[in-house]
């Protein structure tokens, strides 16, 4: 049921947030500003070798800071005048799209799939894979707080329980501050006016360096309004980039869904359907829609046109649980066979939808019962499509 997954970047760990209000949680212990690093030490020395090999290649990526620069004299070379905020700005309904060289997975888009007080969670999909990520800005940080890969479904993980624990960014934002990651790695910010070129031209970028328990050095650039716009992984003997394209308005996300349906004899067939969501939109109301005014011709309709689809949702133990209201199976009016063909109809279309092969069903949080089948509490319906 689900695709293979593809090793790749992960592309999802820092985009586009903004306006959130702080509330309390722990402050990262290991943050610090590291007051000897200077032009002359490991951030310059790894900076400089990257931009050697940019510049080779013809990247137009240039920096103002150097060995003789005073920080009295360019003071914007060491600190940053926005705050992180004025960084990580996004709008609904926004798709940011990234070019991509030396690896085919590193050209993506992004779209924002819920904003929830200080959360936001991103959905990308670098065409192997789609990734789910939900960032948190807090205390003057942002955060990576859960990832799901292979995520091809649509669902709101924002108030789920936090799987990851990733500061992307911290404040505040000057050259040496510090931080470490899960895994031991180093992050800081190694310089604040680096000059990127993007999609629609050069911008001012913030310069984030990782130094990897492995010996790989991977860098961030973030710019005012924009949040992420490039991103280098040093991959042994290449280095792998991402860089923003473009940025539009108005762009929803759009998924295709197979959807069965029974014939008149209860032979099931399927058409592939398009679903479209708006940053918010709720999946169980999209997917209710569909199975109200599908195929279109009064027979085979999934749903009668008074029910309602009361939760919907991929549970840990690897089933979905879908229920629907009390006047399911009364709006249904089938008999036996028809009865089953509809429940097997929903039950493939759902299953395939969330890549599972077990739909559990109730009606109003209740197990299936109608006049011909009966199950018991916990009994699911097996998804018999391939």
């Amino acid at each position: 049921m689900r695709r293979k997954v593809i090793p790749v970047i992960i592309f999802a760990v820092a985009v586009f947030l903004a306006g959130c209000g702080n509330k309390n949680s722990e402050e990262d212990k290991n943050i610090h500003v590291d007051t000897n690093i200077n032009n002359n030490n490991v951030v310059t020395n790894n900076i400089d070798n990257t931009l050697k090999e940019e510049k080779n290649t013809g990247s137009k990526e240039t920096t103002k800071e150097n060995s003789t620069t005073k920080p009295e004299e360019s003071n914007n070379n060491h600190k940053s005048s926005y705050s992180i905020d004025d960084y990580f700005k996004f709008k609904e309904n926004v798709k940011y799209s990234y070019a991509g060289t030396n690896s085919e997975y590193a050209e993506y888009v992004t779209y924002v799939d819920y904003i929830n007080g200080n959360k936001v969670q991103l959905r990308s999909n670098n065409g192997g894979t789609e990734t789910v990520t939900v960032l948190q800005n807090n205390n003057g940080e942002i955060a990576k707080k859960f990832e799901r890969n292979e995520c091809y479904y649509r669902e709101n993980f924002t108030n789920k329980p936090y799987n990851v624990s990733e500061v992307l960014l911290k404040e505040p934002l000057v050259v040496g501050t510090t931080w470490k990651l899960s895994d031991g790695s180093k992050r800081y910010i190694s310089r604040v006016d680096v000059k990127i070129s993007i999609g629609n031209g050069d911008c001012s970028a913030l310069e984030v360096t990782t130094e990897n328990t492995n010996g790989q050095i991977d860098l961030q650039y973030y710019a005012v309004n924009k949040g992420l716009i490039k991103s280098i992984y040093d991959i042994k003997t290449m280095k792998v980039t991402s860089t923003l394209k473009s940025i539009e308005e108005n762009m929803r996300l759009n998924q295709s869904i197979r959807c069965y349906y029974p014939d008149e004899n209860y032979k099931i067939h399927y058409e592939d359907k398009k679903l479209t969501f708006s940053t918010n939109d709720i999946t169980k109301i999209a997917i209710q829609n569909l199975f109200k005014n599908f195929p279109g011709n009064n027979k085979g309709q999934l749903l009668g046109k008074n029910v309602t689809i009361n939760s919907l949702y991929l549970n840990d133990d690897g089933m979905v649980y879908i229920d629907f209201s009390s006047n399911f199976v009364k709006e249904m009016n089938a008999g036996s066979g028809f009865e089953s063909a509809i429940l097997e109809s929903i039950v493939n279309t759902i299953g395939k939808y969330y890549g599972v092969n077990k739909v559990y069903i109730t009606i109003d949080n209740k197990p299936y019962s109608s006049g011909h089948i009966v199950k018991a509490k916990g009994e699911y319906f097996k998804v018999t499509c391939e």
